[in-house]
């Protein structure tokens, strides 16, 4: 079985999240036997990385293509164009950008077996970002479905599919499997203020400043030595409206924006933190929730995340993310027992390893490509 990702970006860069999940992937299936090969762009590649040529590495070839213009990738496209030929299954990993569009047409020309994965492009708050163009896209989209296997991380995004394209459409139902950290053994380093976290995309579609509401609104926050770690890229100037909110609540000297971190500092900061907290309006995942529950990091989400298995298996909390509820959320969490905390912590880890380890569940992708490859995949097919 030869598997083909064409991918705006691929580790290391780490602009999003299919970067490091497809890398994580391509690595368990070369593993199990799977010949794979990855092209992306050069987009926020260290200079060291190598451009234009096929790299051996331990998650299949690889090429960077030299890029200028990310959303116009043409020789992207040209080289796969080279690679289709010889491909069982195609993987496609956002349905908006040009690039899949491109490579979509490529290979249902050929005939390829295509999955697709709109990686939460289909909720509602997203499609109303530039909604006309969006619109035509889906109208083009819809002209192929029954050559198209969608692939869904969550029931919800498989109903976004389903209304999108038709409840008779192909789905795969499997969640984003990670690389897992090992739990961070800290340092002798003086431990800092205990803080909640939050690790992504400062946007407001992360509804972070209803997170600052909810905080103004906690008396254990307010009453407590808590501070808040917002740490992430800035998108279109959100940080400053942030600064400005925190300000206005009396905020300023508990709430700081950080710029974006990997590597150790990155696990340090998940593993310290008392709780993360995802208030987004919309994710169709968010590989970074299974990242803190790997060191044992209880996790606050909002109801628009795909996690009501954090209320269900005692790892965190599901809620609305109006300032309210957030707020009262947050009362009883920072509240715990020390005893009731172990527990959250506990049950944290094993969820994540359990239920979210590459290692033990990229068996389930296999047997989803052998199936299509073998015309058996039925709607949904759904990991048990």
């Amino acid at each position: 079985m030869h598997v083909f990702y064409p991918i705006g970006t691929f580790y290391p860069a780490q602009s999003g999240g299919p970067s490091n999940s497809v890398y994580w992937l391509a690595k368990a299936l070369v593993r199990q036997g799977v010949k794979v090969t990855v092209v992306s762009t050069d987009t926020d590649q260290p200079d060291t990385t190598p451009r234009d040529q096929w790299l051996s590495t331990n998650a299949g070839r690889v090429r960077y293509v030299s890029t200028r213009r990310h959303n116009l990738p043409w020789r992207h496209i040209g080289q796969s164009w080279q690679v289709l030929p010889s491909t069982d299954i195609v993987h496609l990993t956002s349905l908006f950008y040009p690039l899949s569009m491109a490579v979509a047409v490529l290979a249902l020309w050929q005939k390829k077996q295509l999955v697709w994965s709109p990686r939460g492009e289909l909720a509602p708050a997203a499609l109303s970002i530039r909604p006309q163009l969006k619109r035509v896209v889906l109208r083009l989209i819809r002209c192929w479905t029954s050559r198209i296997t969608f692939h869904a991380t969550s029931p919800d995004e498989t109903a976004q599919i389903k209304t999108q394209f038709g409840t008779n459409v192909r789905v795969v139902e499997l969640p984003n499997y990670l690389e897992l950290p090992a739990p961070y053994a800290p340092s002798g380093s003086a431990p800092c203020a205990p803080y909640l976290f939050y690790l992504g995309r400062l946007h407001p579609i992360k509804a972070l400043d209803r997170l600052l509401e909810a905080l103004a609104l906690s008396s254990a926050f307010q009453n407590g030595p808590w501070q808040l770690r917002l740490v992430g890229t800035d998108a279109d100037g959100y940080g400053a409206t942030l600064r400005q909110q925190a300000k206005t609540l009396g905020l300023s000297h508990r709430v700081h924006i950080e710029p974006p971190v990997s590597g150790e500092a990155k696990q340090q900061l998940l593993a310290g933190a008392y709780a993360l907290v995802l208030p987004s309006h919309s994710e169709n995942f968010g590989n970074v929730v299974v990242e803190a529950l790997a060191h044992g990091t209880p996790v606050i989400a909002a109801l628009g995340t795909p996690w009501a298995i954090l209320a269900a298996e005692e790892a965190g909390f599901w809620v609305a993310n109006d300032p309210a509820a957030l707020g009262a959320t947050l009362d009883v969490c920072l509240s715990l027992p020390s005893s009731k905390y172990a527990h959250y912590r506990q049950q944290a880890m094993t969820l994540a390893r359990t239920q979210f380890d590459i290692d033990t569940n990229s068996h389930r992708w296999l047997s989803a490509y052998n199936s299509l490859i073998a015309n058996l995949l039925i709607t949904p097919l759904c990991a048990e």
